[in-house]
């Protein structure tokens, strides 16, 4: 089975070109984004003990021009909202893949806001975050060491459970009629959990007409990793936890998940039945696979896959340019390396809680 890719033509510079030349013509968007200061980056990773992974697939990749890309892919391109009632028969669930720190998070809330303006009758979407469903029935503060994976770990089992209580609130709000797609934010990173969710689909599937397609986000850009875990480290995991502190141990996060994190293969597609889209480093890239998709009674022609192929597609210049814009002034004003060994998250939350 054969993946397709779309990607930008220029080679990738490591100078600090201003992003906002990147913008200034007509084929500006046909420019990879450079990696700021990335010998700084570097000693950085080094003085962490810390290396990026990049996830090449390993299966056979077919290379084609963008004009074409549509056109190998059997999907046409959308010109115009289509047209679907609110409440239609058809529902739809988007599995999310991607390590902590793609940018998983920020591209589905754009995607619920293209979905719901794009659809004449203003489809119904909604995203379920199952790190939202950890806090609310874990809020124990879970620092890095919570994120341990193997079926004989205690944490593994409830983030396993976290994540089967959020698809099962999205699902109930497809068979209930509350929705029309349901989008599960997840890193959903081994080939074990995306079985195991994709069983739980096909349980409630008799009964409601759910379609299910998978959508990976990537992030290989080591700039742009960088400035992700910076944000990451603010959310609601470090209230009250020095920056250092946060942003070592979300390093830390990411360390586990990539240890343990297999990507999606041409022989799981071939088992899951599924259509498979891939977006690398806010839109540079696109990898995607129907052919399994074909032989079940998905449709290509659905709208709503029409749709969130169409974002996928113009994700580089539709929301990009916002986001490097805001990495741009990261690097030029705010990014500070870690220098030295941060407090132990531990031993910081225990005196955080004691003040409060």
């Amino acid at each position: 089975m054969t993946f397709f890719r779309r990607s930008l033509q220029s080679s990738k510079s490591n100078s600090t070109t201003s992003i906002s030349s990147l913008y200034a013509t007509p084929n500006s968007v046909d420019t990879l984004t450079p990696e700021f200061v990335p010998e700084v980056i570097d000693d950085e990773l080094n003085s962490l003990h810390f290396k990026f992974t990049n996830f090449a697939l390993d299966d056979e990749v077919v290379d084609i021009a963008s004009e074409t890309a549509t056109e190998a892919s059997g999907v046409a391109t959308m010109k115009t909202s289509p047209s679907l009632r609110t409440g239609s028969d058809v529902k739809w669930c988007v599995l999310l893949v991607g390590l902590p720190a793609s940018g998983k998070s920020t591209v589905v809330r754009q995607l619920k806001q293209y979905l719901t303006t794009g659809t004449k009758q203003k489809c119904r979407v909604e995203i379920y975050n199952a790190g939202n469903v950890r806090r609310s029935q874990h809020p124990k503060r879970a620092d890095s060491g919570f994120f341990e994976f193997g079926s004989t770990s205690t944490n593994g089992r409830l983030r396993e459970t976290f994540a089967r209580d959020t698809l099962a609130m999205l699902l109930g709000d497809l068979q209930n009629d509350h929705v029309d797609i349901g989008i599960l934010d997840a890193t959903n990173s081994t080939r074990e959990r995306r079985k195991s969710l994709l069983e739980q689909i096909h349980a409630v599937s008799p009964s409601t007409n759910i379609q299910t397609l998978i959508l990976e986000v990537q992030c290989t850009n080591k700039s742009m990793r960088r400035f992700n875990i910076e944000r990451k480290a603010q959310n609601a995991d470090y209230i009250h936890i020095p920056r250092d502190v946060a942003v070592k141990d979300f390093f830390n996060r990411v360390q586990v998940y990539e240890s343990h994190f297999e990507p999606v293969s041409a022989q799981e597609l071939d088992s899951l039945k599924l259509p498979y889209l891939s977006m690398i480093n806010v839109g540079e890239e696109i990898i995607y696979n129907f052919e399994n998709a074909k032989q079940t009674d998905f449709s290509l022609e659905d709208p709503i896959f029409l749709l969130i192929c169409s974002f996928v597609t113009e994700y580089r210049t539709q929301y990009a340019p916002t986001y490097l814009m805001t990495l741009k002034s990261f690097y030029a004003s705010e990014y500070a390396p870690l220098v030295s060994t941060p407090l132990a998250f531990a031993a910081t939350s225990a005196e955080t809680a004691s003040t409060q």
